[in-house]
């Protein structure tokens, strides 16, 4: 494998977890430029006073084409062959849209009989098939990489607990967080004094299981930080 460069260290892989308006464009925009974002969410408003590259191919109307073209985008961000350079951060906002786009796919290729449901072993298999190829290629970029998702509040119908999970189909809710080692949630708190302040949660409580390797080799991190990239920075030097 050879020995790891400190840039290497600091390829960080964030999924960010919230509702709407908790600030997770926000946070992802915080990190470092040239920022590639895959805008699925059409927010692009939100970086832009970063230097960030939103490519064409997300306009496209067929979304077979589209996922093909993205695929084809990242392979050439891996490979340091993109003609617009390098990039610093790759953002995907949000996951959940392009889960979304993933079962317009499935339900194009395998199509729904009229008042069907998507199938859980045909549609749902096809759309973690198509979203494990995306992550697949994300997780190997040597960049940081934010990944965004909204928030999915599920009740196990055994014990009754509640669970915040991304907002995503099927298996991909438990499966999609187990590919990153950081797992943020959003959470914006409305102060009298300070007004609303937008933070992120990087250690479980509650119904929120977020999860960070940087909290586990530096206990010293506190559980709740500003809604930035720069409150993280510190601690990414020892992250490998």
């Amino acid at each position: 494998m050879g020995w790891i460069e400190e840039e290497q260290m600091q390829n960080l892989k964030v999924l960010i977890i919230g509702d709407y308006g908790t600030g997770k464009s926000y946070f992802a925009a915080s990190f470092p430029e040239p920022i590639y974002l895959m805008d699925f969410d059409g927010g692009a408003i939100t970086y832009s006073k970063r230097k960030v590259y939103v490519p064409d191919l997300l306009k496209n109307p067929d979304p077979q084409r589209l996922w093909a073209e993205l695929e084809a985008e990242l392979d050439l961000l891996l490979e340091s062959k993109h003609p617009e350079g390098e990039f610093k951060t790759v953002v995907l906002d949000s996951l959940t849209t392009a889960s979304r786009v993933a079962m317009d796919i499935a339900t194009k290729l395998k199509p729904l009989a009229p008042g069907a449901a998507p199938s859980g072993k045909v549609h749902y298999m096809m759309v973690k098939v198509f979203l494990d190829k995306i992550l697949d290629k994300l997780r190997r970029l040597q960049t940081n990489v934010v990944t965004i998702a909204h928030v999915a509040y599920d009740k196990n119908e055994i014990t009754g607990e509640i669970v915040a999970a991304p907002n995503l189909t099927g298996q991909l809710k438990t499966f999609v967080p187990a590919c990153y080692d950081e797992v943020y949630f959003a959470e914006v708190f409305n102060d009298p004094k300070k007004g609303t302040e937008y933070q992120v949660l990087i250690s479980p409580r509650g119904f929120k299981r977020a999860r960070s390797r940087l909290k586990a080799l530096h206990p010293e991190i506190p559980e709740v930080l500003p809604n930035t990239y720069d409150a993280i920075k510190p601690y990414l030097k020892e992250v490998n």
